[in-house]
């Protein structure tokens, strides 16, 4: 048994204000240093303790066998000096108490004491070590009682503060009975080998004793302490063993830290640091050999725990147990990065747009972060206007925009990819880009309407249409461009002596050639000066207006229509005669009326447009009068016929017209307006004629226009293009008499708008793979890859993935490429399944409802195999012989069933044990890396044990399920064990009776349990009450023997004290 122990009393007689000592507990308080003589020499150690079963001092000299320790007091206070001291004989340590003191000592190991009822400061006292002390049974210590402390072995690492209570009373007076009414007496002795040095094997004996003035004992403690491995025998002195302290310390990932390592000596000595096992996970670097301060870096990206050992050097020795550093490495993220691709240029209205790839190199940061999330955001956008749908970037990189519809200019996008691991620590979860995406103008073709046919009359003079032509304008966005008509064509240029224009505000000027009619189709179209750079349009569509100059016939005379004009017989030869027309069956037909001249001149005028006939009653009078039945006029009927000719029929087309492909049959109505057979012409037939189709194939029904002006056509099966379309109108009034019965043609332009077909392609089967097969590449499997029908066959088209239900399944995500071979790699140690969208999208864009991309799903299993589990194991082991059953808490650490099977369950295996009697229970390590053992009794040596941890993940598909064998040492170092005998009778002889020769007089000698055998053992006689009764002292050999000699004439008893 052992312990180890320090008691430290120190008071001074006043009120409890004093403040206990930091630091070392055992430092004495306010106490005047005893002067040293030559009695005491070394009277500056303060205070004896034995710290971690290491027999220490306070500011001690040498510490030597035969070397005592005084105690000395006062009276009536409570204080206490150590003092050395070289008396062959040991001297005792004295504390001193008044009459009316009283001491305890309680349960956190401070002693309680008062003087007069008044409490005192005393300090502290402690029992601490290796080895549990329990509290001595019963509480207070009786007069004449035992009080026993005893021990259990348990953590090294840990002291443990015992409570040990002591009464004192007091006298029944109340007062000092005599000078010294309390003694505390110690002896302490080293009870050396026969070397004569306190060496590893030897005990330090304590004798306690409490006695009154009289010097009868209250109370006998009595304790040992074995001098261990950790005292060394110096010189004839005892060099203490420095200590080397375990220690904690915490940096963040990929930061070194300063770590100071601490050890102690008791001694003084100057201390050097060496690594025993270096961290797993770490660097390290000493700023100079054998320094304590050190640097600590850890593997790059690498967090979680590290540790790493070290033992201290004093000069002589290295310490004992080697300290521990326990690192804690904090996560810390790392930014995620991506290359973004390159800035992006498209023709204004070119519709949505797909970069497939565009951010590549898209990582959450090192292999420990590769499980975690993705997100890519726009956090900028210096022109969000030049957007329908803004940018926006896929977690597989793919860039999708759409620009507004007839806007162009640039914006720069800035780009954020954000992973979910934070920024605790000093993380980065984010990382930007910017690009440009630049949408270059593309002029728009100007546009207008056209205003009414127009009609004039022959000889009508210059004309000028203010408004004709309407909406004017040069495209979306394009107002600062300058626009101007263009008369692409003619029908009928002599029809002109200034032929048609159109001014840029829409007024239509012409002047009708003299004594010219007939009509005359215009085409016009409206140009601006924006250009057709990338594709643009600077010229509308023509359209096309008709203007007509009606026939006028004018003021018809007729010379001498009437003759033979006479008043009567020649008597009446002087009336004068007067035509006048008295009747006109048909007055509308004309517009200046019959009249007959007196010279029988017949004038008329017909009205414009108008045919038919009249008749007309004529009547000449003369002005003889009707007196006596006269008669004084005549009158005659005769016929005006104004012979019809048939005017061209008129229409205004209707606005071109543009459909989507694929779009079924197509009607406008009423696209012709305006229809006309000509004037008075109501009555005729009108028919619409297609005389051109600039591309047929573009209908599946060609264009046709009903009488009352409805266009239809139907556009062939995906046919796409545009077609102008030639149209007249025509009546059945005929071409007599110069009549026209066709209008003039006019264009127009059908267009029907591409619409993108959906691409196809057939995908392959789904995959299954095992963990960690690599890269992975299935030709062919996507088949029948097609952009649509024939037209679209010249489209580009590309895979991309577009989903991915377990993206942190692969290092290399799932692509496709055109030829459709499948590639991806699955990530390190990942299993499981991952469904995988695929889209093939051509480039003919989503403009007019088209579809540009097709989608399938298929799978990819990943099968797991079971990755080898991983431990590292913990330093050697070294303890001493019958030192019990041994736990050593988190021995193993960085316990892994392996990558991603958290859930298997672990179990450790000794495999090897080279020294199986070494233990009276074998090594054995929990699951939770606690490794246990108990070393056989009275049993030395060393045992190499080979461990291996294995999970119950299997081995199916080549898995792993057992660690690689790791090996380590268990040292067990001797302990002396105390030497036994059995001692003879007490002899009894006569006077002069002569040598006295005693064979084994004791017995049972023994030098310990059987590994101490070969021990050699001797006794000593340590005491005799009566010297003088012998002349050769008594003795007793190794073998038991007793020998001794009385003196001559000498008789007595003497008391005599053997040790072995």
């Amino acid at each position: 048994m052992w312990f180890a122990s320090t008691v430290f009393l120190v008071a001074q007689n006043s009120a409890p204000t004093a403040t206990p000592p930091s630091g070392d507990p055992l430092r004495s308080l306010g106490l005047p240093a005893l002067a040293a003589t030559a009695a005491t020499p070394g009277l500056d150690v303060l205070a004896w303790r034995d710290d971690f079963d290491r027999l220490t001092a306070s500011e001690y000299r040498d510490v030597r066998p035969g070397v005592n320790l005084a105690l000395r007091g006062t009276r009536d206070a409570i204080e206490a000096l150590f003092a050395i001291s070289d008396a062959a004989t040991p001297s005792s340590i004295v504390l001193g108490l008044a009459a009316d003191a009283s001491m305890t000592l309680d349960a956190e190991g401070r002693i309680n004491a008062t003087v007069g009822g008044a409490p005192v400061q005393i300090g502290a006292a402690f029992f601490q070590g290796r080895d549990r002390l329990t509290r001595v049974p019963g509480g207070l210590v009786a007069a004449g009682a035992q009080a026993t402390m005893w021990a259990e072995r348990t953590d090294p690492r840990q002291p443990l503060v015992v409570s040990l209570t002591i009464a004192f009373g007091t006298s029944s007076s109340g007062g000092p009975a005599v000078a010294w009414p309390a003694l505390l007496t110690s002896t302490i002795q080293v009870d050396a080998d026969a070397d004569g040095q306190a060496s590893p094997g030897d005990t330090l004996r304590y004798h306690l004793q409490i006695s009154n003035a009289t010097g009868s004992p209250l109370t006998n403690l009595v304790a040992s302490l074995p001098v261990d491995s950790h005292t060394n025998a110096i010189v004839s002195s005892l060099n203490v063993s420095p200590i080397a302290l375990d220690g904690t310390a915490t940096t963040n990932e990929d930061t070194p830290a300063p770590i100071t390592l601490v050890g102690s000596d008791a001694d003084g000595n100057a201390l050097t640091y060496t690594i025993v096992f270096p961290p797993a996970h770490g660097l390290l670097v000493p700023a100079a050999p054998g320094s304590p301060s050190l640097t600590y870096t850890p593997t790059a990206d690498y967090n979680g725990p590290d540790t790493f050992t070290y033992v201290v050097h004093d000069g002589h020795v290295n310490s004992n147990e080697t300290g521990r550093i326990n690192v804690t490495i904090a996560a810390v993220n790392d930014a995620p990065s991506f290359s973004a691709g390159p800035d992006q240029i498209v023709a204004e209205d070119s519709g949505a747009n797909t970069v497939p790839n565009w951010a590549t190199g898209i990582s959450a940061g090192p292999a420990d972060e590769s499980g975690q999330t993705l997100t890519f955001s726009v956090t900028g956008n210096t022109n969000p206007g030049l957007f329908a749908a803004g940018p926006a970037v896929a977690t597989n990189g793919t860039l999708t925009y759409t620009p507004a519809t007839n806007v162009f200019g640039s914006a720069t996008i800035t780009l954020r990819l954000q992973d979910n691991g934070g920024t605790a620590n000093g993380g980065i979860d984010t990382v930007t880009h910017t690009f440009t995406i630049t949408v270059t103008g593309v002029n728009h073709a100007p546009s207008f309407t056209a205003g009414a046919n127009v009609t004039v009359l022959e000889d009508a003079g210059a004309q000028s249409v203010s408004g004709w032509a309407t909406g004017i304008s040069p495209g979306p966005n394009e107002s600062f461009q300058t626009v101007t008509f263009n008369v692409t064509n003619n029908t009928n240029p002599s029809l002109f002596s200034t032929p048609p224009a159109v001014s840029p505000a829409g007024t239509l000027t012409f002047t009708p050639a003299a004594n010219a009619n007939g009509s005359a189709t215009i085409t016009l179209t409206l140009s601006d000066d924006g250009g057709t750079a990338n594709g643009g349009v600077d010229t509308s569509a023509p359209q096309s207006f008709i203007i007509t100059v009606l026939e006028n016939s004018g003021a018809q005379t007729v010379p001498n229509w009437a003759t033979g004009m006479s008043a009567g017989p020649t008597d009446e030869a002087g009336q004068t005669l007067t035509f006048s027309i008295s009747g006109n069956t048909n007055p509308s037909l004309f517009s200046a009326g019959p009249a007959v001249a007196s010279n029988g001149t017949l004038t008329y005028t017909p009205a414009a447009s108008t045919f038919g006939s009249s008749t007309i009653t004529v009547q000449l009078q003369d002005n003889g009068g009707t007196a006596n039945g006269g008669i004084d006029l005549v009158t005659h009927s005769f016929t005006i016929g104004v012979t019809n000719v048939n005017h061209a029929p008129s229409f205004t087309a209707g606005p071109n017209v543009t459909v989507n492909e694929d779009s079924g049959p197509a009607t406008s109505f009423p696209w012709a307006t305006g229809i006309s057979a000509g004037p008075n012409e109501s009555g005729q037939t009108l028919t619409f004629n297609v005389t051109n189709n600039t591309n047929p194939s573009l209908f599946a029904a060609g264009p046709s226009v009903a009488a009352n002006g409805g266009l239809s056509f139907t556009p062939a099966p995906n046919a796409n293009g545009s077609a102008t379309i030639t149209i007249t109108l025509s009546d059945n009034g005929g071409t007599a008499n110069g009549g026209v019965d066709t209008s003039p043609p006019q264009t127009f332009l059908i267009t029907v708008t591409a619409v993108n077909d959906a691409p196809v392609f057939t995908p392959g089967a789904d995959q299954t793979v095992l963990e960690d097969s690599g890269a992975q590449t299935a030709p062919n499997w996507a088949t029948g890859m097609s952009a649509g029908p024939p037209d679209e066959a010249g489209q580009t088209l590309t895979f991309s993935v577009t989903g991915n239900t377990n993206a942190a399944l692969f290092s290399v995500q799932p692509s496709v490429a055109s030829s459709g071979a499948l590639t991806y790699t699955p990530a390190p140690n990942a299993f499981g399944s991952s469904t995988i969208t695929v889209r093939l999208q051509d480039n003919g864009g989503t403009a007019n409802g088209g579809v540009d991309a097709v989608t399938h799903t298929f799978t990819i299993t990943v099968t797991g195999v079971n990755d080898a589990p991983s431990f590292t194991k913990g330093p050697d082991e070294s303890v001493f012989e019958n030192s019990g059953a041994r736990t050593v808490n988190n021995w193993a650490t960085s316990i892994s069933a392996g990558p991603n099977e958290s859930g298997q369950t672990l179990t450790f295996n000794v495999t090897g044990n080279s020294n199986p009697a070494l233990f009276s229970a074998g090594p054995a390590v929990a699951a939770n890396g606690t490794l246990t053992y108990t070393p056989a009794t009275n049993t030395i040596g060393a045992a190499t044990i080979t461990l291996t941890l294995s999970d119950n993940g299997g081995t199916a598909n080549g898995g792993i399920d057992t660690s690689a064998a790791q090996t380590f040492v268990i040292d067990v170092q001797p302990i002396n064990v105390a030497p036994s005998f059995t001692k003879g009778p007490d002899q009894t002889v006569l006077e002069d009776s002569g040598a006295q020769s005693v064979p084994n007089w004791a017995t049972g000698i023994s030098a310990g349990p059987p590994n101490e055998s070969g021990q050699t053992v001797h006794f000593n006689v340590t005491g005799n009450t009566n010297p003088t009764l012998f002349s050769a002292a008594p003795a007793v050999s190794p073998a038991g023997g007793l020998t001794y000699t009385p003196a001559a004439n000498a008789f007595g008893t003497a008391t005599i004290t053997l040790t072995l």
